[in-house]
């Protein structure tokens, strides 16, 4: 079964839409290939749910219970294909802003992949996922987070590249992705007291 989208406020596609076209138009660059903001039609696809990790909250194991709704990200094609992320900051799945932020960076090729990746695991095509995005900013770390639906005890983590060296596997359960980055955390904290 494909991965499930949930369903964001109807006015974030117009918020998109604006973001989208306020990005400059770049000429193809040699790290991120043609980056520019579609000056005709988009498609926004992928609208995915933004959950935030704070350090602390990692390094003590606290798991997904101190996780933050922190907005909606789409990516963005235009007729070549070329994509970029839309991301509207909000607190509440059924509210947004009025304005959101366009990036082309290297988490938006990333994500395309990750989802590809998803989507050929015999285990999210023989069971019902929704698609979210959790993202550990202390770390630079964001992944997929699909979520289970009816059993949570099997969502699966898919790290989005670029990610850091220590998520070394391509998928994990929600204990073990939790386990790699509260090491991590536990030694960027440790830092912060010297």
């Amino acid at each position: 079964m494909p991965i499930q989208l949930d369903t964001p406020p109807k006015q974030s596609l117009r918020v998109v839409a604006e973001a989208v076209q306020k990005l400059p138009v770049v000429a193809p660059s040699a790290a991120f290939g043609p980056i520019h903001a579609a000056r005709g039609p988009v498609a926004a696809a992928a609208a995915h749910r933004v959950y935030q990790i704070g350090l602390e909250d990692v390094a003590q194991k606290r798991g997904l219970a101190k996780k933050r709704f922190v907005g909606w990200r789409y990516l963005v094609f235009d007729a070549g294909d070329s994509a970029v992320a839309a991301y509207i900051p909000s607190s509440h799945p059924t509210r947004i802003g009025t304005s959101a932020s366009a990036n082309a960076g290297p988490f938006v090729d990333g994500t395309k992949r990750a989802i590809a990746y998803a989507e050929r695991l015999k285990v999210v095509k023989a069971g019902k996922f929704n698609l979210s995005v959790l993202h550990v900013p202390g770390l630079y770390v964001m992944a997929l987070w699909l979520r289970r639906a009816g059993d949570p005890t099997r969502d699966l983590v898919i790290p989005i590249e670029p990610k850091p060296a220590f998520l070394k596997k391509k998928n994990y359960s929600v204990p073990g992705f939790l386990d790699e980055v509260a090491a991590a955390a536990a030694k960027v904290l440790s830092y912060k007291t010297r």
